[in-house]
């Protein structure tokens, strides 16, 4: 029977009272037997029992004989159980204070992430050009960059040139860019404006441009609203997502909170894990974003200032998440010239469903326009619709409407849509609509339509899987208004991943064409009607230890180390290069802002090759190149045979190397092993058996 005491109100002067060694525990958390001091309606607690946050139930300290007591404060509630020898101890949780964790972003140990090393990029792009049947000169034209970068800095020069008797050189450009923290700063000289995506800037050009310009964004990575949590004891807090360590630490008894848990992903389950000594728990907290729209409160920016076509000119343009279903975007932009627009919209999204309202103000030739834009779309089941209306303002009666609806449904092999429009300010109008059917790798789709500009159309195209590697593609365009009809049929051949031709005819010429990719990319085509075309790309990329040649220039790229030769590799499901012969390649094409996934096929391996893993995930710090041994993934075996002694081959036996593995041999004694040297045991079940070392030879002989 437990008896209930209250904590002391003040301390004991003396150590008159009784002592006893009792089993504590604290919160249910077993403190183990220690000495306790019994006084009427006092407990005290021998030093150390309590700890950290715990000490704010402690009143003062009395010591006895050498033993130092901590008297408990009324909050804590003793249960005494005299009989079994116990002390309960309660502290209520709502008395500690409270615990604020910022969560940190462990890094994902599935996730290789590699920091671009210092590189000088030469790249080239060339086309070559002749008219076989009226023999005209060779006609070149092309491209060249030079590019030096590392993990903070790019510097490109872009240079094109061509030759047509002679050698011009033209539109050179000039790009320096340094990012820190997601903010990129640039220099530019007669280069192309960097907008943000989906935005273009609402100037006659965007190209030519020299001075200076900023990208940025700010707030993108999705966190959970704050989670609480309470705890009664000490414990170890894990914070995991789809099996992946979000954050783990340690935190004291009271009420714990829990922020700035980044997640992926619009919709998932975070899983907080509670361990103590006492028991392990687990609080699931669903969350569910709209994915279709940036994060409330999030902030992607870009500006320029400098000089374009003869006039000073300037920028800026945002996209802002008001909330979790609406972002506004904008743009403001001019040139001293008297150019210039001012564009705002609001857009949300979701469920499969979008409304957009825009304002648009553009000056030009010294006079103002403008329009409102209403944009719309919804999916519901196997049906999208989506509609739009730009109403001029100074004409409002004038708008322009475009309608547009599709069937399709994955589970039907048949498809439908058709779309419209109408401009009432110019009269223009015009209706498509189509029927599809498709079939595996087979599709058919009828079309037709009519516009104001062009009259009446109606097509047909076709493609067609004839054969593992070869596919048909058959094109019927037909314009009843002036009975013409062209038909097409081109037949493209992928030999393997890299090489591929291409042969078709249509009433105007029969034509081929090869193309393959490798150190170099390129092409060659010709047609009946005589005129050639070639073209050839590639770069020569240059660290501080090594000189590569690839097939293209590439913002991120990895040097990525097999050890097997002809080996091919596959970049996000694409292929993206075959190892030379010393196991090496070089993959190009990786997006900086997300984590890619490199992958080989296992039944385009020999069988001599063993993979521990087939696919292998890598983030880039930011764009650029750099290197990775992927070596150890592979387990690359070779064919040794071996011999009781010179002559007598160890038939039907079987080879113990020492970390356990047991190689069988075959009838020849030929036994499949890993590369390397190693020792071990060549034995037969009738019990023969000797030391063996098996070192770079294909024989191996019993040593003793």
């Amino acid at each position: 029977m437990g008896l209930l005491m209250s904590g002391a109100a003040h301390a004991s002067n003396h150590c008159l009272d009784q002592e006893q060694q009792l089993l504590v525990r604290v919160n249910q958390e077993v403190r183990g037997p220690t000495l306790v001091m019994l006084s009427d309606q006092q407990i005290a607690l021998q030093k150390g029992v309590l700890n950290g946050p715990e000490l704010i139930f402690v009143g003062s300290e009395i010591e006895c004989d050498g033993v130092t007591y901590q008297w408990l404060k009324p909050e804590a509630t003793p249960v005494l159980n005299l009989q079994n020898a116990s002390l309960d101890v309660d502290l209520p949780v709502r008395l500690f204070p409270v615990q604020t964790r910022i969560a940190q972003q462990l890094p994902d140990p599935e996730v290789v992430v590699l920091t671009p090393e210092p590189a000088l990029t030469l790249s080239y792009r060339m086309q070559l050009d002749k008219d076989l049947q009226k023999n005209t000169p060779w006609r070149e034209r092309g491209s060249f960059e030079v590019r030096l970068n590392d993990a903070q800095w790019d510097a490109r020069l872009q240079v094109g040139q061509s030759w047509n008797g002679q050698l011009n050189v033209f539109n050179p450009r000039v790009q320096v860019t340094y990012q820190w923290d997601g903010v990129k700063a640039s220099g530019l000289w007669n280069a192309n404006l960097p907008v943000l995506s989906g935005n273009l800037w609402a100037l006659p050009r965007t190209d030519r441009f020299s001075g200076l310009a900023v990208q940025g964004q700010e707030g993108l990575q999705r966190t959970i609203p704050e989670v609480e949590l309470e705890l009664p004891r000490f414990a170890t807090v894990t914070v995991s997502q789809n099996n992946r360590v979000l954050d783990r630490f340690q935190a004291g008894p009271g009420l714990l909170k829990l922020q700035n848990i980044a997640v992926t992903g619009a919709e998932g389950t975070v899983l907080i894990r509670i361990q103590d000594r006492v028991r392990t728990s687990t609080v699931k907290v669903p969350f569910k974003f709209n994915g279709q729209v940036n994060p409330a409160g999030s902030i992607q920016y870009a500006g320029f200032a400098g000089w374009q076509e003869g006039h000073w000119a300037g920028g800026v343009q945002a996209v802002y998440g008001l909330d979790e279903n609406w972002n506004l975007q904008g743009q403001l932009a001019g040139r001293t010239d008297g150019t210039g627009a001012l564009q705002i919209s609001g857009v949300t999204r979701r469920d499969g469903q979008m409304f957009s309202v825009g304002l648009g103000l553009e000056h030009a030739d010294q006079s103002w326009s403008g329009h409102l834009k209403l944009a719309t779309e919804m999916t519901s089941g196997p049906v999208t619709w989506s509609a739009a209306l730009v109403d001029p303002l100074q004409n409002p009666l004038r708008p322009r409407v475009d309608v547009e609806a599709k069937l399709q449904d994955d589970k039907n092999p048949v498809d439908l849509s058709g779309s419209a429009y109408w401009n009432s300010l110019n009269g223009n109008f015009g209706v498509k609509a189509s029927l599809g059917y498709s079939m595996k790798s087979n599709r058919v789709q009828l079309y037709a339509q009519h516009d104001s500009g062009n009259g009446f159309r109606i097509g047909l195209t076709g493609r067609f899987q004839v054969d593992p590697i070869s596919t048909a593609t058959v094109q019927v365009k037909a314009n009843p208004e002036t009975r013409t009809v062209q038909p097409e049929v081109v037949i493209t051949q992928r030999l393997d991943g890299a090489n591929q031709i291409q042969y078709g005819a249509n009433p105007e010429k029969v034509f081929g064409a090869y193309s393959f990719k490798g150190p170099v990319n390129g092409s060659v085509q010709a047609d009946s009607s005589g005129q050639f075309t070639a073209r050839f790309e590639g770069s020569v990329l240059m660290t501080e230890t090594r000189a590569f040649v690839q097939s293209q220039a590439s913002g991120t790229a990895v040097l990525l180390q097999t050890g097997v030769p002809g080996m091919s590799l596959y970049l996000n499901g694409d292929y993206a290069g075959t190892t030379d012969d010393k196991g090496v390649v070089w993959v190009a094409g990786l997006d900086p802002r997300a984590t890619n996934v490199l992958s080989v096929k296992m039944e385009e391996l020999p069988f001599t090759v063993v993979p521990k893993r087939t696919s292998l995930q890598i983030k880039m710090q930011s764009p650029g190149a750099a290197q990775y041994d992927w070596s150890s993934n592979f387990q690359v075996n070779r064919w040794v045979q071996f011999f009781w002694q010179k002559d007598e081959v160890a038939r039907f036996g079987s080879v113990l190397l020492a970390d356990g593995q047991e190689i069988l041999l075959d009838e020849e004694g030929w036994g499949l092993l890993p590369s390397g040297t190693f020792q071990g045991q060549l034995r037969t079940e009738s019990g023969q058996n000797c030391a063996v070392e098996i070192g770079a030879a294909e024989q191996a002989t019993c040593t003793k």
